[in-house]
């Protein structure tokens, strides 16, 4: 699921590259891949987990990213 995600929406060199995405789409599916890896870590035990955990977390610290750039790219252009 989250190499469907990041080939679809995530990874913008893949042959969907050309598509634009708005930051709000962006950040709807970095959170919705958050959501599945938080989701998942629930069943993962030891390492795989820890690994798991760290995904979420960057998952949705990118997310925080363009959100936190967005908003300082429209409060320039006031």
């Amino acid at each position: 699921m989250v190499q469907l995600m990041e080939k679809l929406v995530i990874d913008f060199g893949g042959e969907f590259g050309a598509v634009c995405i708005t930051a709000e789409v962006n950040v709807f599916w970095l959170k919705m891949k958050g959501d599945y890896l938080g989701y998942l870590a629930e069943f993962e035990v030891g390492d795989e987990r820890k690994n798991v955990v760290e995904q979420t977390m960057s998952s949705y610290i990118a997310a925080e990213v363009v959100v936190c750039l967005s908003f300082m790219l429209n409060f320039l252009e006031l």
